[in-house]
């Protein structure tokens, strides 16, 4: 059964390349949600199964990737593909700024400690007008292009149509395709990244962190930087999809990075279980069911904690199964 099962899931990436052709317009923009919101939980997923570590701030690094997009995209002009790194670079660079006091705290202090710098940047976005455009936000970003080709029916200056190049007529279709295959293809290197990790040094660090402090302390392992190192990595994650998600809405605004994303976030990776197809499974739960269901938005925190009942009390492990050891021991 298990063979089975894992046969099956081979054919899975090429299921997700063909998935478009059977969608409408509206099934490739909530195929684009389900994967931004799978991207961001495999992001903080480093922080809480790896290290341990409760983040309840991750849409803090999610906001710092959409204004870096939004501002240098519409002030500057820098190319989408150019703000992807730059998104990374930037998120990192404040996680390591923020962590280095705040991994100083322990268990539920750290947790409260990301909530207030999350909630002190939303105050900072929503109040200088000058810099983010306060509770209007920033609107007319720019849109991505590929190999000068653009999506829209009358291309940019200096730009050439894509359904011109392709010699086919003009759709909407087009452009929700196009960001679709994007995130498909930074999901699908996170998803390697993940796997890369656990069988890496680094990833096996992360777990001991996360097992006994005292116990890496004493193998020689410099504790501080590890967790350092692990919340930077995830914040890079959250600032691609905060870019990825101003290039593809072409507007940004403090409640896009609320704490209700911070905490939908945080439940999809709960749920799937620290593994990509379990988050893969709890995003399709905690995000596409909701958004097919708006008349019960008022009830959406009652459907989270209902389905995270429900799953610590028949699969503790989450939707991913069970955890595959880092490293096994053979007897002689």
């Amino acid at each position: 059964m298990i063979e089975r099962a894992r046969s099956a899931l081979r054919f899975a990436p090429l299921a997700l390349v063909a998935l478009p052709l059977l969608l409408n317009r509206t099934g490739l923009d909530l195929a684009s949600i389900w994967l931004l919101y799978v991207g961001l939980a495999l992001g903080i997923s480093i922080v809480i199964q790896r290290t341990g570590l409760l983040d309840l701030g991750y849409a803090a690094y999610y906001a710092i990737g959409a204004y870096c997009y939004a501002l240098l995209g519409t002030v500057y002009g820098v190319s989408f593909w150019l703000c992807l790194p730059l998104a990374a670079l930037l998120a990192a660079f404040v996680a390591a700024l923020v962590g280095t006091p705040l991994l100083r705290l322990k268990g539920d202090y750290f947790a409260i400690g990301t909530l207030g710098f999350a909630e002190i940047l939303n105050i900072f976005i929503r109040n200088e007008d000058w810099l983010t455009g306060g509770a209007n936000g920033l609107s007319d970003v720019p849109r991505p292009t590929l190999f000068g080709l653009d999506f829209a029916r009358t291309p940019g200056e200096g730009l050439r149509s894509f359904h011109e190049a392709a010699r086919l007529d003009f759709s909407g279709e087009q452009r929700l395709m196009f960001y679709y295959f994007i995130i498909l293809g930074i999901v699908g290197l996170l998803v390697l990244l993940h796997r890369r990790l656990a069988k890496s040094n680094l990833g096996r660090a992360f777990e001991a962190v996360r097992e006994d402090e005292i116990a890496c302390q004493a193998l020689g392992l410099n504790v501080a930087r590890l967790k350092i190192a692990a919340y930077s990595m995830a914040a890079a994650i959250g600032g691609i999809m905060g870019c990825f998600f101003a290039a593809k809405q072409g507007f940004v605004s403090p409640e896009s990075f609320g704490f209700m994303e911070s905490i939908t976030v945080l439940a999809i990776a709960v749920l799937g279980g620290g593994r990509p197809l379990g988050i893969m499974l709890a995003a399709l739960v905690l995000v596409l069911i909701p958004e097919l269901a708006r008349d019960l938005q008022d009830y959406r925190m009652v459907f989270f904690g209902a389905i995270l009942v429900v799953v610590m009390l028949l699969r503790p492990q989450g939707l991913g199964g069970l955890r595959t050891p880092s490293v096994t021991a053979r007897m002689p």
